[in-house]
């Protein structure tokens, strides 16, 4: 890799139209031109925010390569007020670190929690929760003393000069769901008491759908490659992780981008031996409408420079996905008619009896009506999963399992679908079903499906009409597929009448 440094210089891209479920062809806003930003200047002018094209992360002292890209996500106490004001007067937006979801440092605070340490952090088994990768400490964003202390730091930052925040350790609400809400309050506070600041997040993508409209900017760090602790280097990502990204990329992050849009900057680590791969990375995030940047430095001690520049077509998989999830991330394939009762539109209300774990903590029930029968979705949004119960020691279960629709008002029906859910190759279906009426304030049984086929992918239970507002789909204890009996895991439901 040449280490001379040099200005990425984004080509324009001709404006293209996606097609959007129900709605007409029209420009989409994640392939519009780009201004150009010609070398650095040095009177500060700066390209709009929602034009920038490059990046760096570097968290070291000032460096004059830091010049070459439109933004420098930055720390504020290595780059003092003095390489703030250069990077300013490059023309340069300066969006420097500050940590919202975790604790650099084992601290006694205001003494008030478990073993007399801070009130604020994530406690397990009598101490405060540590991130093993970062020897850190998970927080509480809600506490009302950590808030205190991250304001008076983002005040201390913006005081120096710096344009905005990097929001950094985000995901910590997904140590404990409880969390999430006061994540949500801290950054909507961030944007209140710092209302001209760019707060970009890094990831976050739990709380997206909440906070989109407080921040200014994302960082999906590790988009195509990520960093192994074990072997201190950079490795492609998993299948499994490959195919979260892409379904977070399409349903998450650019969704939430129609409504509110902001840049997005795709950081990636690689190795020395893996600069080739740069411009394949490069081509795949644009494709994205995402920004790319390249590091071989874990610690971000180091300013990364290279030649390439986007070879792709701007935003063209943005709403769509690549691969397999190109059949459905961005369009519904099953039924979304007024016929289908169960379809989240026509106002039906889901329950069920227990989820799986905390990775439904966004997303609840909304798999199970959301009018996507897919295989390809991260598998806590393509489908619902109960609660796992483990039989007793001779083999007996006890907990049925069950999906419960309230319709607005009583229904006629006579129909349920139940696509099974999918992982790992296989097919969830129970081995037995069972359709229950709320009647005269009492469950009925109306109908029953046994000895349903292994790896079944849809049971369609067909019955006698009945005029209810309530329908209960129920798995009875044990009758989980067959390699895993006390589960009950399901893509979609339909109901008609």
């Amino acid at each position: 890799m040449k280490k001379t440094a040099s200005v990425l210089i984004v080509l324009c891209v001709l404006l293209c139209c996606v097609i959007f479920a129900g709605c007409t062809e029209h420009i989409s806003i994640f392939s519009r031109p780009l201004a150009k930003r010609d070398k650095f200047t040095e009177d500060g002018k700066k390209v709009e925010w929602l034009d920038v094209a490059s990046f760096s992360t570097y968290y070291g002292v000032y460096d004059e390569k830091q010049k070459n890209y439109d933004v420098a996500i930055c720390e504020s106490k290595n780059l003092g007020e003095d390489g703030i004001a250069k990077l300013n007067a490059a023309g340069v937006y300066t969006i420097c670190y500050i940590s919202i979801g975790e604790d650099h440092g084992l601290n006694v605070g205001d003494g008030l929690g478990e073993g007399g340490w801070a009130s604020y952090y994530i406690y397990e088994n009598g101490a405060p929760k540590k991130n093993g990768n970062w020897q850190s400490y998970f927080v509480d964003a809600g506490s009302p003393v950590w808030q205190e202390m991250v304001i008076e730091n983002a005040r201390k930052i913006l005081d120096m000069g710096a344009d905005g925040l990097f929001l950094d350790t985000v995901d910590s609400v997904d140590v404990d769901m409880n969390t999430m809400g006061g994540m949500v309050s801290l950054i909507k506070r961030l944007r209140e008491e710092f209302p001209k600041a760019k707060l970009v997040v890094n990831r976050g993508f739990s709380v997206l759908e909440y906070v989109s409209q407080y921040i200014d900017g994302l960082m999906f760090e590790s988009f195509n490659t990520t960093w192994d602790f074990v072997k201190n280097e950079s490795v492609q990502l998993s299948d499994s992780a490959n195919e979260y990204n892409i379904s977070t990329a399409v349903n998450t992050v650019n969704k939430q981008r129609q409504y509110h849009y902001f840049p997005v900057f795709a950081l990636d680590y690689i190795n020395d031996s893996d600069d080739f791969l740069i411009q394949t990375y490069m081509d795949r995030s644009w494709t994205y409408d995402f920004i790319s940047y390249f590091t071989t430095a874990k610690e971000l001690d180091l300013v990364y420079v290279f030649t390439e520049t986007p070879q792709s077509k701007r935003g063209s998989i943005a709403l769509v996905g690549e691969g397999d999830i190109a059949q459905t991330a961005g369009k519904p394939n099953g039924d979304t008619s007024e016929a289908n009762l169960a379809y989240v539109k026509n106002k039906v209300t889901l329950e069920v009896d227990s989820y799986f774990s905390s990775d439904y903590r966004n997303n609840k029930t909304a798999a199970l009506n959301d009018g996507y029968i897919s295989e390809t979705m991260y598998w806590a949004k393509r489908a619902w999963a109960s609660a796992e119960e483990k039989p007793d020691v001779g083999e007996n279960y006890k907990v049925d399992h069950w999906i419960e629709a309230t319709f607005t008002e009583k229904k006629n029906v006579s129909k349920v679908n139940v696509y099974w859910g999918f992982d790992n190759g296989a097919y969830y279906a129970g081995q037995t079903v069972v359709i229950q009426a709320y009647i005269d304030g009492v469950w009925k049984e109306i109908a029953r499906v046994d000895g349903i086929e292994p790896g079944a992918t849809k049971t369609e239970i067909v019955f006698s009409t009945v005029n209810v507002q309530k329908i209960k789909i129920v798995q009875p204890a044990g009758q989980g597929a067959s390699f895993r009996r006390g589960i009950m895991w399901v893509g979609e439901i339909e109901i008609y009448a």
